[in-house]
């Protein structure tokens, strides 16, 4: 058995190790049920409807597709084994790209990247981070190798995954520049010829719902500068990784410059990781929403930490990430001694429990006229209803959480409300809500309240 197929196999069993994860419910990001509903609407109704702007069509796409194929027994998981399979495909394809960086240890920084605490929970539930970097790393992998229009091909479906994908263009244009100077435009010309094969169409679709409007971010509240913090360090790597390659930097500190000295083929590519890493820093900063968001850098960090490294500390590096990732972590109720990883199974567990009380509720006013407003827990309660529509029927009356006039609205239509969503108490911030809060009407259910 030659190194390459025992290192891949490898691979392959430490992510199956990991599967066991994605059967642990649809994780505790309401977007990821949102996408859920969206392929569940377009495979039942053939109607496109994005999940959040500025949309993420290929992953609800390929989740309608899912849908669409029945398969009984998977229906519960398949979203989260789709994604899955994507992040393991990420691993292995940034395992063949480790050469070209000339690292002769490939299999550890591939392993550090796949016990990386954040790549694992957006692992193991419907996401779009994941597909979208998969996409990424096989791009940088091609235009690597000089295969500019497949390259390009495999960006565009980076971009139909994440629109957040698209400004780093930036770092594929300088390698093309640095790699072909003599035929610049005619190979950036193939590139961005595969980016709009792939890609256009799913533009076209977000044009179709949102106008040309898709192509801005909408403004955010800017978090507090420990909450920034924490989603650029602790909230990628752990704390046990978070030191580790702070410490290997410190140690290192001294061949960062030479770095950028290596023979020509190689600067290139550590560059072009730099840019990478460099452009999602710019755009977190600019809209800092949360760490999956800094995705993309991840496997370049990996690659250059590694690059900075020596022979122990590379071969401690997965082992860090694993041990970062079920060991220590911060929550806001103060430090854990289980790791992020961990934490997100208990939560996930909690959530579960919370959207079984939320099903009760639902199924106990059934017969009921009434309104339930539960904003992301309106997209539980539809994707469960669809997924248990021969077991569990569900009402059909559930709504996100609306303004002010659709409250009145339900108001007159229903003889009562019943809201059920942490979001709610941000009305309290507003005057205007004073008289709904004061109907007898509406009844209030606060699921940050409930626990097992």
């Amino acid at each position: 058995m030659s190194g390459l197929t025992r290192d891949r196999l490898i691979i392959l069993a430490a992510g199956l190790m990991l599967s066991p994860l994605c059967f642990n419910s649809f994780g505790i990001d309401g977007d990821g049920w949102g996408m859920i509903l969206s392929g569940i609407r377009l495979a039942e109704t053939g109607e496109y409807i994005p999940s959040r702007f500025p949309g993420y069509p290929l992953p609800e796409y390929l989740f309608a597709f899912a849908t669409a194929l029945q398969i009984h027994h998977l229906t519960l998981y398949i979203y989260n084994l789709i994604v899955f399979l994507f992040s393991i495909g990420t691993v292995l394809v940034f395992y063949s790209l480790l050469p070209a960086f000339d690292l002769n240890k490939p299999l550890y920084p591939a392993l550090a990247f796949l016990f990386t605490p954040l790549f694992i929970i957006n692992a193991t539930g419907p996401m779009d981070y994941n597909v979208s970097l998969f996409f990424l790393i096989t791009a940088a992998k091609t235009a690597i190798n000089k295969k500019y229009f497949f390259s390009g091909m495999m960006f565009g479906l980076a971009i139909a995954s994440r629109l957040s994908a698209g400004p780093l263009i930036i770092a594929f244009i300088f390698l093309i520049y640095m790699s072909e100077k003599e035929f610049y435009l005619k190979r950036s010309m193939e590139f961005a010829l595969g980016i709009l094969l792939t890609s256009a169409p799913f533009l076209i679709v977000l044009y179709y719902n949102f106008g040309p409007g898709f192509l801005t971010y909408f403004s955010d509240s800017y978090p507090a500068v420990s909450i920034v913090t924490g989603r650029l360090s602790v909230r990628i790597w752990g704390i046990i990784g978070s030191l580790f390659i702070l410490i290997i930097l410190i140690l290192n500190l001294k061949k960062v410059i030479p770095l950028l000295y290596v023979q020509q083929g190689h600067r290139v590519i550590i560059l072009f990781s730099l840019i990478i890493i460099l452009l999602t820093l710019i755009q977190f900063f600019l809209m800092p929403l949360g760490s999956g968001y800094l995705l993309p850098m991840i496997p370049f960090i990996i690659l250059i930490v590694t690059k900075l490294s020596g022979a122990k500390q590379t071969y401690l590096f997965p082992l860090m990430m694993f041990a970062s990732a079920l060991l220590t972590d911060i929550q806001p109720s103060g430090l854990t001694i289980q790791g992020p990883v961990i934490n997100d199974i208990l939560t996930r567990k909690l959530q579960d429990y919370r959207n079984s009380i939320i099903l009760d509720l639902a199924k106990t006013n059934h017969t009921l006229n009434n309104a339930i407003i539960a904003g992301r827990t309106a997209e539980v309660l539809s994707v469960h209803g669809y997924l248990h529509k021969n077991e569990e029927p569900l009402p059909e009356n559930v709504y996100d959480l609306p303004g002010e006039k659709e409250f009145i609205n339900l108001l007159q239509k229903y003889d009562r409300i019943i809201i059920l969503d942490e979001a709610f108490e941000a009305y309290n911030d507003y005057s205007d809500f004073d008289v709904l809060r004061l109907s007898d009407r509406i009844s209030v259910y606060p699921l940050k309240k409930i626990k097992p």
